[in-house]
């Protein structure tokens, strides 16, 4: 393997990575220019107009130093150029990571590293032509189905799904029952009680994800004029949505649609925040910052092992149940789209998962909708 200096830019900024053009490009390919160290330069380029090719897709700026970053740290592991990298590489790379890292962020970075040389495999950019000419070789894609990480469990291990309206019940009471319990007992943690319940129940209500409701501030709590009977939880100014991919986050107001939801904020709101220090978070914890979304997995996985439910249920779950319950409901599907802020209603549609009873009652609406008054009297056929 060959051995190299750091590549990284001294000025982030400033760095010929960053400013790189095309035309740099073209002089690599022609050959009209003697490189001092091809392997340093060839690379040093690919990347700037990988960054400039980004840019010009609107991708943010954190977005883009999280995949340059990715392809340097698999550069440092391998110790070696992407015309020379293979699946192997990947592959120990990976194993490597997954030790003491959650999934999702080896998954993330095998993305990068993905994208990254299926930018340099694109004809439009001539970089397989410039490896060929100065190494005699050429970049390949090492990341596949069968070396990368899924999105979900793999096999015959149960995917993600939304609470059955019995397990909410259940999920539920039980964090009034704790509540109660610490209520009587005297104990500081009824507080902390009170503050799982109320945010437990604000995923649920407003189809929330779980960064979306542990970034939510009190100010993002705001009446509907047009439904005063909820008081100041009438909607949610969710600020924290998840955007497009390399984009920002994607703001959206959520409307109340149950009236017990309204009534179990404002309590909050009303009786239980003011125990805490004053700030803008609307969760807090025991230390007086804003709830993390680790913190929150942590809670909702001891309510959920302290009922004995399944491990396949997360807090994703609740936003999971909060479409398929509206749409088992009557709601029309465009207005569940807009409440979840998903781009497109197919998205809503395979995010749900209707009973088996609601999709037979509903087939048989419809088909009685289209069908003659005498259709079902008619006699079976001999």
């Amino acid at each position: 393997m060959h051995r190299m200096q750091d590549l990284r830019p001294r000025d982030p900024v400033g760095s010929a990575v960053l400013t790189a053009t095309a035309r740099e490009t073209r002089k690599l390919l022609s050959g009209g220019v003697v490189l001092l160290r091809p392997e340093e330069a060839v690379l040093e380029t690919a990347l700037g107009c990988w960054v400039m090719q980004m840019e010009s897709r609107n991708l943010t700026a954190g977005y883009i130093e999280d995949s340059y970053r990715a392809v340097l740290r698999f550069r440092d592991h391998t110790n070696d150029y992407p015309w020379n990298w293979s699946a192997g590489d990947l592959e120990a790379w990976s194993s490597e990571l997954l030790t003491g890292r959650q999934a999702r962020t080896v998954r993330t970075l095998q993305n990068h590293i993905g994208r990254f040389l299926g930018y340099l495999l694109d004809p439009a950019y001539e970089w397989a032509a410039v490896c060929e000419h100065y190494f005699g070789t050429h970049p390949v894609q090492i990341c596949s189905e069968w070396n990368t990480i899924r999105q979900h469990g793999e096999g015959d291990q149960p995917g993600p799904r939304p609470f059955t309206r019995a397990e909410l019940v259940d999920f539920f009471d039980y964090c009034d029952a704790r509540v109660e319990r610490a209520r009587r007992a005297r104990t500081k943690g009824a507080l902390t009680a009170a503050r799982d319940a109320a945010m437990f129940k604000t995923q649920y209500a407003w189809g929330l994800r779980r960064r979306e409701v542990c970034r939510l501030d009190l100010v993002d709590v705001a009446e509907n004029p047009r439904r005063p009977e909820f008081g100041r939880a009438g909607l949610l100014d969710v600020r924290w949505g998840k955007g497009s991919r390399g984009k920002g986050p994607k703001r959206r107001a959520v409307l109340t649609v149950m009236a017990w939801s309204a009534a179990a904020l404002n309590q909050y709101i009303e009786v239980v925040r003011p125990c805490y220090q004053p700030g803008p978070a609307l969760w807090v914890s025991e230390r007086q910052l804003r709830v993390s979304e680790s913190s929150y997995n942590d809670r909702f996985c001891e309510y959920r092992d302290g009922l004995k439910l399944p491990g396949e249920l997360t807090p994703h779950a609740f936003r999971r149940s909060y479409i398929t319950h509206l749409l088992e409901d009557g709601w029309d599907l465009r207005f569940v789209q807009t409440q979840s802020g998903h781009a497109h209603a197919t998205t809503t549609t395979i995010y749900s998962h209707v009973s088996d009873d609601f999709m037979t009652t509903t087939l048989n609406d419809a088909l009685m909708d289209g069908a003659p008054d005498d259709l079902w009297k008619a006699e079976a056929p001999r």
